[in-house]
C-alpha cells in the first residue's frame, strides 16, 4: 500500500525495456538460450508466436515509463524516488543455490540500477519461496514453472484467472480486469473447439493480450541439445522432460554393425 507504483503496468513495461535479454543469454548461458518476450517459447512449435512484440533494450523509454508513474530522481543521486521522497526500491526472491538464476537476478539488479530502480536480491530455498507466494508476502519472484505439455489447453491453472498458478493474481472468484476476462474467454474457446487452425488463432490472441499487459516478465529460454546413438530406433525427442524416454515403450536398440 505504501508503494502503489509497484502494481503499475508501466513499471513492468519499464523493467522489460531496461533489461537486456541478450546480455543474460551471453553472460549466464554462454549464448546457448534464446531471448524470449512471453511464456511460450520456440519449443512450443505451432503455438509459438514469432511476431510477438519485443521490448528491445531502451533505457530512455524505461525511464520515461517510470516517470509516468511518479518515479523520478528527486535527490540528484541517479536513483529514483516516489512522490513522497521514498526510494523506488523492491526485492526479488529467487532460489538459493541455483547459480544460473542467481546470476540472472544479479544482471537484472544491475540493469535496473542503471535506470534508477534499487533492487534487493533475496535468495531462499524453494519451499520458502512457495510459502511466501501462498501468503502473498513478496514484491517479486524470479522462478520458473515446468509444464507437462506444450498444448496451452493443458495449463489452465496458469492462463485462467481462477487458476492457482495464475501467478500475478491467482484464484480469482471472477476476473478483476477486463483483459484477464478476455484471456479467460479466449482460453475457454480455445480449449473447446475442434478446429485446429482456430485454436492457434485464439491462442495467438491470448499471447498478444498478455504481451500488452505483461503480468509476468520472461527473459531467456535455454535450448535443449540431445545426443542419441544412431543405433537407437523410435526416438522422437521432445522439449519436455523426459525428452527421450517419454515414449520408452517404442524405443529399441539395433545391434552394432558387423555383429551377429
Amino acid at each position: 500500500k505504501d508503494r502503489p507504483w509497484l502494481q503499475q503496468e508501466a513499471l513492468r513495461h519499464a523493467i522489460s525495456y531496461a533489461v537486456n535479454r541478450q546480455t543474460i543469454v551471453d553472460t549466464v548461458y554462454l549464448g546457448a538460450p534464446v531471448p524470449i518476450f512471453g511464456p511460450v517459447t520456440p519449443g512450443y512449435g505451432q503455438w509459438y508466436l514469432p511476431d510477438l512484440p519485443r521490448t528491445n533494450p531502451d533505457p530512455a523509454r524505461a525511464k520515461a515509463l517510470l516517470e509516468s508513474i511518479g518515479l523520478s530522481d528527486r535527490t540528484g543521486d541517479g536513483m529514483l524516488e516516489d512522490a513522497t521522497g521514498k526510494p523506488a526500491r523492491f526485492a526479488i526472491l529467487t532460489d538459493k543455490g541455483d547459480v544460473q538464476r542467481e546470476r540472472t537476478a544479479a544482471i537484472i539488479q544491475e540493469q535496473l540500477r542503471q535506470v534508477g530502480l534499487a533492487v534487493d536480491i533475496v535468495t531462499i530455498d524453494p519451499p520458502a519461496i512457495f510459502a511466501r507466494y501462498q501468503k502473498r508476502d513478496y514484491d517479486a519472484i524470479f522462478f520458473y514453472a515446468q509444464v507437462d505439455s506444450t498444448d496451452p489447453a493443458r495449463t489452465p491453472e496458469f492462463w485462467l484467472s481462477s487458476g492457482p498458478l495464475h501467478f500475478w493474481h491467482p484464484m480469482q472468484g471472477k476476473p478483476v480486469t477486463d483483459w484477464e476476462k478476455t484471456i479467460d474467454d479466449l482460453m475457454l474457446r480455445q480449449a473447446t473447439t475442434l478446429d485446429r487452425s482456430e485454436r492457434r488463432r485464439l491462442f495467438a490472441e491470448v499471447q498478444r493480450v498478455m504481451s500488452a499487459h505483461l503480468p509476468v516478465l520472461h527473459f531467456a529460454a535455454p535450448k535443449v541439445t540431445l545426443a542419441i546413438s544412431s543405433r537407437v530406433r523410435g526416438a522422437m525427442p521432445a522439449v519436455l522432460n523426459p525428452p527421450v524416454l517419454w515414449n520408452a515403450e517404442v524405443l529399441s536398440v539395433s545391434p552394432p554393425s558387423g555383429s551377429r
